[in-house]
């Protein structure tokens, strides 16, 4: 994952506040689909923490073209992997407050990441909206905040 400036870094990731965000580099989802990720450790040790939910905040359209419509997680012992699959694909409603899935069967583990399948404005796109061929469709993918429980 790329950053691209001061409010759109990779430690903005965790802040719970919509003041910044995370948002992939340009060009890192064609057509706004793709599979962009963003890694976290579970603990500062690297030993496996249990995840059962995950909560996230996206800019709702029209301001967050470029929001995570759709994501599922992955799972790796060690940073550098190598990473699982390890959920369903969630998806993202296009709303502002912050939106929350079950994680089933829960996570054991010491790394996780956000794998980034489609953005909004893609996935209005897709959906035929008439409305939705004005709607610029964004070679990137973000959110604002995530959070593991």
């Amino acid at each position: 994952s790329l950053d691209v400036g001061p409010l759109c870094s990779l430690p903005f990731a965790l802040e719970q506040t919509c003041s910044n965000w995370w948002i992939s580099g340009e060009g890192s989802m064609p057509r706004g689909v793709g599979a962009e990720w963003i890694a976290f450790a579970l603990s500062a040790d690297g030993q496996p923490r249990r995840v059962e939910r995950i909560d996230m905040r996206i800019p709702p359209l029209p301001s967050g073209p470029l929001s995570v419509r759709n994501f599922h997680l992955e799972t790796a012992a060690a940073a550098d992997g190598p990473w699982t699959r390890a959920s369903r694909e969630y998806a993202t409603l296009n709303v502002g407050e912050v939106q929350s899935w079950a994680v089933s069967p829960p996570i054991e583990s010491g790394f996780v990441r956000v794998m980034c399948l489609r953005n909004a404005a893609r996935a209005k796109s897709d959906l035929g909206e008439s409305r939705a061929r004005f709607l610029p469709i964004s070679t990137s993918v973000g959110f604002f905040h995530v959070r593991f429980r």
